[in-house]
């Protein structure tokens, strides 16, 4: 599965260097066109509410339109709450993202089994960081989804922090540790590339979101 990063951030669709909220760029103020052209292109959405990510407000709004489109939809980004996550699929996503709820609150994720949740686990130095990238934990991420699993949670989206919006491609030193028992349930993100998604599925994985390098190879030529 190739998934789209649609960002949002003040209404407008936009890409972060690193989750660094100032060095915004921004591609449309215009997100449902953008995520219409990417469904019509074959992709699926990985839609982020950046704002509700930082506690800086949200693009509620923005993303019920979204959730009207047709194609796979999944949501994230400031889901820290079961009624929160529950709401978002009674909107129509098909997938809901849990970051900093996994690690802050679990009985509530919990209480989100067998529904269609995924966890991010968003990694910096191999340790998971929570709260839209702003805190480091002391959790190892690779502890941190065998706790996860053993909860009967196998369903993860990883993003390698330090190469998110970097442009420079899969980067298999970081991937390998990942058990490969696991990795059918994995999709990964992080400096992807579009020419890396043959790559990613030799290594086993479900799938890769890719941002960056899709505005700039694609969207940014036909908008």
């Amino acid at each position: 599965m190739i998934l789209i990063s649609i960002d949002l951030m003040d209404g407008k669709v936009v890409r972060l260097l690193k989750g660094n909220p100032k060095s915004a760029r921004v591609y449309s103020d215009d997100p449902v066109s953008v995520a219409g052209k990417w469904i019509d292109m074959g992709f699926g959405l990985h839609v982020v509410d950046l704002d509700a990510a930082l506690n800086m407000g949200n693009n509620q709004k923005i993303i019920e339109r979204l959730l009207r489109l047709n194609g796979f939809k999944e949501v994230s980004g400031g889901i820290r709450s079961a009624e929160h996550a529950r709401r978002i699929l009674d909107m129509g996503a098909d997938r809901v993202v849990i970051g900093t709820m996994a690690f802050t609150d679990r009985q509530s994720l919990l209480s989100l089994k067998g529904l269609p949740v995924a966890v991010s686990i968003d990694v910096s130095n191999e340790r998971v960081s929570i709260f839209g990238w702003q805190k480091i934990t002391e959790i190892n991420f690779l502890q941190a989804m065998k706790e996860l699993e053993r909860d009967g949670f196998d369903r993860f989206e990883i993003t390698f922090i330090d190469m998110d919006g970097t442009r420079l491609g899969l980067n298999t030193k970081l991937v390998e540790p990942i058990p490969f028992s696991m990795r059918k349930n994995i999709i990964i993100s992080g400096g992807i590339r579009l020419d890396d998604v043959e790559a990613v599925k030799g290594m086993g994985f479900a799938g890769c979101i890719v941002g960056s390098d899709a505005y700039e190879k694609i969207y940014s030529k036909n908008s």
